[in-house]
């Protein structure tokens, strides 16, 4: 059927065969009514055969007011051998009668080359990957063999729908996200996801997408490709599943562990408190049975008794120590010292070990050390005192040198190193990578020679550290030993340093003053209690003793007491909760000083007598001098 000539003369249906360009002339029921030369052959149809046919016949479901609002969309168009392509369809003129439309292929001549060539084809259906093809609009273009199985839709069935079909809801935004990125022209690389198959099942996917450009570098569509990783993923999660297992166990374990460590540790406490009662008893009577008339021959008893005692306190002290570093409670106590003071003091006690042995003693003492510094007093006793006490044990013979030097000094702070030598026994090879552990010592036998439970070395190394220092050592077996010990001081720049009280005290000197004062001792411990009576009444002071909290309440109240001596484990009250009633009730100024003396002797046990409302503590057992020491400091 020809076009009526009102509407266009021959003239120009003639030119229009001779464009290029594909032209289609539509009525208003959008038949076809007219196709030049270029549009016959890009669709295979004859003119007539085009002419019969409605353009929704060629093409996918379009709005045609979209057609005309834009100027112009993409739409898949289908020739008459069945084949597809995608083209741009454009309104050139638009009236009411009828529509002229031009369909150009050129924007996606390159997809279109690719995409028709047979070996890329036959590829594409061989690899093990689902690939996709999709317009700019993200319509399915190109559905691959793979794509078939892995997602259960056909090519028919999935051709020219929207790639969103495939996404589960809750992944919308992250899709949206993605394609936003990919047509900035950035090729997004294996992600994991998930996608919906035909049957409704999750399949958990790795993407690769990567933005398509035409001739002319125009965004035109994106190549996808996705991996089924679903057993990866089932095989992710059932050992992520054996590892939440095992971390449950580890967790299991570690409770169990930490249960049994505070379980050692409540033991060990309550052990130090059994042990330490009775010992405070036989230590206080020693001390007491010295101010006595004494032969010879009780003497030397008594000062076997003494270093008895005083080694088994040692051991005592150093299990308890393994405890508190094991459960990190070991305390460190940051207080002005006087360094030279201490290094002197350690010498003293070497040299006079030292003599004993027939041993020649060496001493240096780097002329800059004649400060106080900012550190722990004790522990850095306990250090040195370890590593010359070990020279003495270990040397029978030749010499032991202890020097003292600073090493640098910075600001406030000075690095001091203490070096020990000996010519003793030295170490064997097999034994120095054990030095340090607990309970471990060298040249071990049923008839050993030298007796040692094996902590001494283990502790200091754990207390240098927490001291921010460290313990080194050189050794030959059977050439003696230098063990180093370096660690960190802040000087202490106060002038006015007070002065302590006396060190040491004269237990058979009465001091007619001291009758002034009263002291309360609770103890329940009958022995321990005439121990603490009679060092008292030697020095002069009044003592009187109770048996438990509400003894002690009675004598509070028909008493001037000046100082209150409070054990911990008592009958009906302990002494925390004494000494609260003691300081709501009858002592509510808190001008009467408690003094905690118990052989509870772990971290938190100070602690826990300071928060109770008590003024200082002292462990069981104790030497006669630390007693005096702490009575003239709170009532003097």
């Amino acid at each position: 059927m020809m076009l009526n000539i009102d509407c266009l003369n021959e003239l120009c249906l003639d030119l229009l065969d001779k464009v290029a360009d594909n032209i289609l002339i539509l009525n208003g029921d959008r038949k076809i009514i007219y196709a030049n030369l270029s549009a016959i052959k890009l669709y295979g149809y004859s003119r007539n055969e085009l002419i019969d046919l409605n353009f929704s016949d060629l093409i996918s479901p379009f709005d045609l007011n979209e057609l005309i609002s834009k100027g112009g969309i993409n739409l898949f168009h289908y020739r008459k051998d069945g084949s597809k392509f995608i083209a741009d369809v454009k309104a050139i003129y638009h009236g009411d009668d009828y529509t002229v439309v031009s369909i150009s292929k050129d924007s996606y001549c390159l997809l279109e080359e690719i995409l028709e060539n047979n070996i890329v084809s036959k590829y594409l259906d061989i690899i093990d990957e689902a690939i996709v093809v999709l317009t700019k609009d993200l319509d399915v273009y190109l559905w691959s063999k793979s794509s078939e199985k892995k997602f259960g839709y056909t090519i028919d069935e999935i051709y020219g729908k929207n790639i969103k079909f495939l996404i589960p809801e809750d992944r919308y935004d992250e899709f949206e996200h993605k394609i936003d990125i990919l047509k900035q022209g950035v090729t997004i690389e294996r992600y994991r996801t998930q996608r919906i198959d035909k049957n409704g099942k999750l399949l958990d996917v790795s993407v690769i997408i990567s933005p398509i450009y035409d001739c002319k570098g125009e965004f035109m569509g994106a190549l996808g490709i996705y991996k089924d990783i679903s057993e990866k993923i089932n095989l992710e999660n059932k050992l992520t599943e054996e590892i939440k297992e095992r971390y449950r166990q580890l967790e299991k374990l570690k409770e169990e562990a930490d249960n049994a460590n505070k379980a050692k540790s409540q033991f060990l406490a309550n052990m130090s408190h059994e042990i330490r009662t009775p010992m405070n008893g036989i230590f206080g009577m020693a001390q007491l049975l010295q101010s006595t008339k004494l032969d010879q021959e009780q003497e030397r008893y008594l000062k076997l008794m003494q270093d008895s005692l005083n080694h088994l306190s040692k051991i005592i002290n150093n299990v308890l120590d393994i405890s508190k570093i094991e459960s990190g409670n070991l305390s460190i106590n940051i207080e002005p010292f006087d360094l030279k003071k201490v290094i002197s003091n350690i010498y003293n006690t070497l040299l006079i070990a030292g003599n004993a042995k027939g041993l020649e003693i060496s001493y240096y003492l780097d002329p800059d050390i004649n400060y106080f510094v900012l550190g722990d007093e004790l522990r850095l006793k306990q250090i040195l005192a370890n590593l010359a006490g070990n020279a003495v044990k270990f040397t029978d013979e030749g010499y032991i040198s202890f020097r003292t030097k600073v090493i640098s000094e910075h600001d406030n702070k000075v690095k001091i190193e203490f070096r020990v030598k000996d010519t003793g026994i030295g170490i064997g090879e097999d034994y120095k990578d054990n030095l340090f552990q607990y309970f471990s010592q060298d040249n071990i036998s049923q008839n050993k020679k030298y007796h040692g439970a094996g902590l001494g070395l283990a502790i200091s190394k754990q207390i240098a550290e927490l001291l921010n220092g460290s313990i080194s050592f050189e050794s030959k077996d059977g050439h003696g030993s230098t063990f180093t010990f370096i660690c960190e001081f802040e000087k202490y720049m106060q002038d006015n340093i007070p002065e302590k009280a006396s060190e040491k005290s004269d237990i058979n000197v009465y001091d007619n003053i001291n009758s002034n004062y009263t002291i309360l001792n609770v103890e329940d411990n009958i022995i321990n209690q005439e121990v603490t009576h009679n060092l008292l009444t030697k020095k002069g002071y009044r003592c009187i003793s109770a048996y438990n909290g509400n003894e002690a309440f009675k004598l509070l109240k028909e008493n001037k007491i000046d100082l209150i001596l409070m054990d911990i484990q008592l009958p009906e009250l302990n002494g925390f909760e004494a000494t609260k009633i003691m300081r709501q009730k009858y002592d509510t100024e808190f001008k009467i000083p408690i003094i905690a003396i118990t052989a509870y002797a772990m971290f938190e046990d100070k602690e826990k007598c300071l928060s109770a409302g008590m003024d200082d503590y002292i462990p069981k057992p104790f030497e006669v001098d630390t007693l005096y020491n702490m009575i003239e400091k709170y009532i003097k």
